[in-house]
C-alpha cells in the first residue's frame, strides 16, 4: 500500500486514509476518479509519494522511539 506525505502539513498519510477523504470529495462534487485525484494533488505539489525506503526508515525510527 501506497504512503503520502501531505507537503502543507508534513503528515503521511496511507491509501486508505486519502480514500476516505476522497468520499468526502466526491459526496461535495468532484467527479473525476481516485487516481485522477492523486496526480491532480501530485502535480499541484499538495502530495507526494513516499518511496519504499523512506517508509521502512519511519517504522524503524518508530520502533526504536519504544525502546
Amino acid at each position: 500500500m501506497r504512503q503520502f506525505e501531505c507537503i502543507n502539513n508534513k503528515r503521511i498519510y496511507t491509501e486508505e486514509e486519502l480514500q476516505n477523504l476522497f468520499k468526502f470529495k466526491v459526496v461535495h462534487g468532484y467527479d473525476k476518479g481516485f487516481e485522477n485525484w492523486i496526480k491532480e494533488e501530485i502535480q499541484n505539489g499538495n502530495l507526494r509519494v513516499l518511496s519504499d525506503k523512506e517508509i521502512v526508515n519511519r517504522h524503524i525510527r518508530k520502533y526504536n522511539s519504544y525502546r
